[in-house]
């Protein structure tokens, strides 16, 4: 056998059992609980984070907890705050930052983000069996037909 020859079947063996501790491996990740860090924020998961319930919920949420402003009350001001939240691998809402404000109406802002901060926790993200954290984005209309 030359050189070559050993060397070709090596390299084949090792491809071989290369692939198959890979397909093995990524197996064993996605049928099993990965412990990934919480730090990280993902922005490609699985399974998206969710408030309890669905939308429906949230949207009965929002009604029930925000106090309008007197401008928005008044019909003077109108629109929608766009939040952007950060869900724990718990489902805890942190780092809420207004992405979209209302012009004029730094009020509307607060508010919003009070209502954020006052949410349950949600269900968090998963990729694989395991939560993560991951973001979520949520919009606050602000009308005097809100209520």
């Amino acid at each position: 056998m030359t050189h070559y020859t050993i060397l070709k079947n090596l390299s084949l063996i090792f491809c071989f059992s290369f692939f198959a501790t890979s397909n093995t491996q990524a197996a064993d990740l996605q049928n099993s609980k990965l412990h990934l860090p919480d730090s990280f924020v993902y922005n490609q998961v699985d399974e998206q984070a969710s408030y309890p319930g669905g939308i429906p919920e949230l949207k009965k949420f929002i009604a029930n907890t925000i106090i309008l402003p007197e401008l928005v009350k008044a019909g003077t001001v109108s629109g929608k705050v766009v939040l952007r939240l950060t869900i724990s691998s718990k489902g805890e809402v942190s780092n809420i930052v207004v992405q979209k404000g209302i012009e004029n109406c730094k009020e509307c802002e607060e508010e919003a983000i009070r209502v954020a901060k006052a949410m349950p926790n949600w269900n968090p993200a998963k990729v694989g069996n395991s939560t993560v954290r991951s973001t979520a984005v949520v919009p606050i209309n602000f009308t005097s037909t809100t209520k």
